[in-house]
């Protein structure tokens, strides 16, 4: 019986003790910000800037054929609306007009210069022909006349007689020969003259085809736009410009992309393939449909002498119907990275590292309302720059610290918006940050 009575007498007192030593835990949530997981759907979305380019357009060049330098006399006003046929630039002609008039003063002055050589060689050839046939005559009279009889004439007059009519062949056969070699130089210089008259030929014609190719006209219809350089400079009235150097084009607008610029800090992710949403400026009330189809490989600064980066990437707009877009309007677009449906998203500073291992501060109640953090290890999943989803070690319902509880008070920073217990699952990204 007494032990009985012991017994009964040590469970009311062992009660009492661990109401009281439970009373006496310090109580660790005295201000400690936290938040009850709701599962919601979770959207890692970047914000990038940029302007619309056409997908093709039909280059406007200077004119190839020209094959010299060319000043802009007349330029059409950038961005506005032309018909094919419609003149795009005039350039200065007063060097072309110099060049033929320099081209068909050396034609006439190769063609007298050849003129000149011809009526020489016909001469030369006029004298050496009738000294060829002078020979010929004194060659024949020589052997008509041969001193030939002993009888008759002496040894003297039959050795001079003999040496006549051997100096009379030398002299034909000479002049035959100077004759022919002077007709090959005579065919000579004529073919060098020939080749020089066909050179001047061609400067003409160059000349003639320049004056032509002066006025630039549209090939079809659309929208002229000047292209700028790496400067941001585009072409002017008075700039000049080599052959086949294009200074413009005329876009197609069937087809837009919109070439947008992300800052290398928010671009964690981006790939090609990805969903996008696409604002125009002028039109900020409509939202068109995009996809990623091009990202630079390395980052790069927009501006010279600013060191921000930035990776470019492209978008195909889906263009909606009836709506009338324009190469060069400013765009604001929001790059969809990642996306779960249902997930747990905590805030990035609820997750703390412990000797090698990621885990976050979950509030245990205890009796008499009392209630302590323990630490609770978890893996993590899709990220955003200030917001993480939590693949598992948490469940929904689950209130934890936005801080380290053990953290001095000053440093645990105070409540987010909507106070220590809002429920922030499934935060969604304002342009990549959390």
């Amino acid at each position: 019986m007494r032990r009985i009575r012991r017994w009964w007498l040590a469970g009311p007192l062992a009660l009492t003790f661990a109401a009281a030593a439970a009373w006496r835990l310090p109580s660790r949530d005295a201000g400690v910000p936290t938040m009850r997981l709701v599962r919601a759907p979770f959207v890692h979305e970047v914000a990038a800037e940029g302007v619309l380019k056409a997908r093709q357009a039909t280059a406007i060049q200077a004119p190839a054929e020209a094959a010299r330098p060319m000043r802009v006399s007349w330029l059409l006003a950038d961005g506005t609306r032309v018909r094919a046929g419609d003149l795009l630039a005039s350039l200065d002609g007063s060097e072309w007009t110099q060049a033929l008039a320099d081209a068909r003063g050396g034609y006439s002055d190769v063609e007298w210069r050849q003129a000149k050589q011809r009526a020489a060689a016909a001469a030369g050839a006029h004298d050496l022909e009738r000294d060829a046939q002078l020979a010929r005559s004194e060659l024949e009279a020589a052997s008509r006349f041969a001193a030939t009889d002993e009888v008759v004439f002496s040894r003297h007059q039959r050795i001079e007689s003999a040496i006549d009519g051997e100096l009379a062949a030398v002299r034909e056969s000479t002049a035959r020969r100077v004759l022919e070699t002077q007709a090959r130089v005579v065919a000579s210089d004529d073919r060098l003259l020939a080749l020089e008259r066909e050179k001047w030929s061609l400067e003409i014609s160059r000349a003639e085809q320049g004056l032509s190719s002066l006025a630039i006209r549209s090939p079809h219809d659309g929208i002229f736009a000047l292209r700028t350089d790496w400067r941001g400079n585009s072409t002017r009235q008075g700039d000049t410009l080599w052959p086949g150097q294009a200074f413009a084009e005329i876009p197609d607008l069937a087809v837009l992309d919109a070439e947008v610029w992300v800052l290398e800090a928010d671009a964690g992710g981006l790939s090609v393939g990805q969903s996008a949403t696409v604002v125009r400026e002028a039109a900020s009330a409509l939202s068109l449909e995009a996809k990623v189809t091009r990202v630079d490989a390395v980052a790069k600064p927009r501006q010279r002498g600013v060191p921000v980066q930035y990776f470019g990437a492209t978008l195909a707009v889906q263009a909606a119907d009836g709506e009338r877009m324009h190469p060069g309007e400013r765009v604001r677009a929001r790059i969809r990275l990642a996306g779960v449906e249902s997930a747990l998203a905590v805030p990035r500073q609820a997750i703390v590292e412990r000797e090698g291992r990621l885990v976050v501060f979950r509030r245990r109640d205890l009796p008499f309302g009392r209630s302590v953090f323990e630490t609770v290890p978890v893996e993590i999943g899709a990220q955003g720059l200030g917001v993480v989803v939590v693949a598992a070690g948490l469940n929904e319902g689950d209130e934890i610290a936005l801080c380290d509880p053990g953290a001095p008070a000053r440093l645990r920073g105070s409540p987010g918006p909507g106070g220590a217990t809002s429920g922030t699952g499934g935060l969604r990204l304002p342009g990549g940050g959390g």
